[in-house]
C-alpha cells in the first residue's frame, strides 16, 4: 500500500491536473483512517477541478462525521449546482443543515430528496428525528409511523417511536414497540436494555432481569447495562445488589463518574456519610470541578458536622458556576450560620 501511494504522489507530481489520481489517493487515506489527509487531497483536487462532484460529496461527509457542519454544508450545496437529480446530495445536505438547527433549510432539502425516492424510509426517519430535536413529538411520531410504512423492518423507527412513549412515561407503548425492534434486530444491546428498563418501570422486575441478561450476553463489557441494572435493584431496595452493580460498572469504566455518585446516594440514604464522601470525592477526581458533583460532597461534609470544609467545598462550587443563584444562597446560608454560631462560642 505504501508502494501504491509512493506511486500515486509520483503520478500527482507529473500529471498534477490528473483528477482519477487524487481519488484513489484520497481514497487509500480513508481506508486508512487518514482523514486529515484526504480532506488535504480532495481540497487540492477541488481548487484545479470546483466541478467534480465526487469530491465535493466525499468532502462533505468528511467534514460532517469531523463536525464541521458548516464546511460540510458547503461542499454538499455546491455538488447541488453541479447535480440537481441527486438524492444523496439532498439528503446529507438536509442532514448537515438539522445538525446547525436550521429546520426549514433541512427540510426544504429533505423534500426534494423525496421528489426523487417517495418510498425512502431513512428520510422520514431523519425527519422524525429532526420534529424530535424541535420538542415536536405529535410530527416525529407522524413521521417515524411513515418511515414504518414504507419500511415494516425498520427496528430504528421502532426504537424512535419508543423513545417519544418513555419521555411521556407511557411505558406499556415504549414497551410494545421496543420489543417490537427486538424482534427485528436480536443482537442490538440498546433495544435490549431500554426493554429491562421498561420492564423494570412497570416493576415487573424478573422480566426486567431477563432482558438485563440477554444485554449482558449480547455486550458483557456495557458499563451502561450495570448502571441501568443498579438502578433497578436500587428501585427495589436492594442496596446491595446495586451496589454490586456500580462496582462492576466503574471497572468496565474507569473515567466514568457516573458509577460513583449512585454509590455515593445510596451510602447516604443509608447514612454511611464516610463512605458516600468516599466515593463523590472519587467521582470529583474524575471530572474535577463539576459543581452539582462538589455540591454532593459539600452536603456530606455539612451533614458530617464539618461545617468548615462544606463552606470551601461550597465555594468552590460556586466559583465554577458564578451564575448559579440558588448555590450562592445555600452558600451564603451556611456562612451566616457557621459564623453565628463562631460567635457564640467566642461570646
Amino acid at each position: 500500500m505504501e508502494n501504491y501511494t509512493e506511486k500515486l504522489l509520483n503520478e500527482i507530481a507529473k500529471n498534477p491536473l490528473e483528477e482519477k489520481n487524487y481519488l484513489e489517493l484520497s481514497n487509500i487515506y480513508i481506508s486508512q483512517n487518514d482523514y486529515n489527509n484526504a480532506m488535504d487531497v480532495y481540497k487540492k483536487l477541488l481548487s484545479f477541478s470546483p466541478l467534480c462532484v465526487e469530491a465535493l460529496i466525499n468532502a462533505g461527509s468528511l467534514a460532517y462525521y469531523a463536525g464541521d457542519y458548516d464546511a460540510a454544508i458547503n461542499f454538499f450545496y455546491r455538488a447541488t449546482e453541479i447535480e440537481t437529480d441527486n438524492f444523496y446530495i439532498y439528503f446529507n445536505l438536509a442532514n448537515a443543515y438539522c445538525e446547525t438547527k436550521k429546520y426549514n433549510k433541512a427540510f426544504e432539502y429533505y423534500q426534494k430528496a423525496l421528489k426523487l425516492d417517495i418510498d425512502n424510509y431513512l428520510v422520514y426517519n431523519s425527519i422524525g428525528l429532526m420534529y424530535q430535536d424541535m420538542n415536536d413529538m405529535i410530527q416525529a411520531k407522524i413521521y417515524y409511523q411513515k418511515a414504518i410504512n414504507f419500511c415494516p423492518d425498520n427496528s430504528e423507527a421502532y426504537m424512535n417511536i419508543a423513545g417519544i412513549f418513555m419521555k411521556t412515561d407511557c411505558f406499556n407503548q415504549a414497551l410494545t414497540n421496543y420489543l417490537k425492534a427486538f424482534e427485528l434486530d436480536k443482537n442490538n444491546q440498546q433495544t435490549a436494555l431500554c426493554i429491562a428498563n421498561v420492564y423494570s418501570s412497570l416493576s415487573n422486575f424478573k422480566k426486567a432481569d431477563e432482558y438485563f441478561n440477554i444485554t449482558e450476553n449480547i455486550a458483557p463489557f456495557n458499563s451502561k447495562c450495570y448502571i441501568c441494572k443498579g438502578l433497578s435493584y436500587s428501585d427495589r431496595g436492594d442496596n446491595l445488589t446495586a451496589l454490586e452493580c456500580y462496582k462492576k460498572a466503574s471497572e468496565l469504566s474507569p473515567d466514568n463518574p457516573n458509577p460513583y455518585i449512585l454509590s455515593g446516594n445510596i451510602y447516604n440514604s443509608i447514612r454511611d456519610y464516610e463512605m458516600a464522601l468516599e466515593c463523590y470525592q472519587k467521582a470529583d477526581s474524575i471530572t474535577p470541578n463539576v459543581p452539582s458533583i462538589m455540591i454532593l460532597s459539600a452536603n456530606i461534609e455539612a451533614l458530617r458536622g464539618d461545617i468548615k470544609s462544606a463552606l470551601l467545598t461550597y465555594r468552590k462550587a460556586v466559583s465554577c458556576s458564578k451564575e448559579n443563584a440558588e448555590l450562592k444562597l445555600l452558600y451564603y446560608d451556611l456562612l451566616k450560620d457557621f459564623i453565628s454560631k463562631k460567635g457564640e462560642e467566642n461570646v
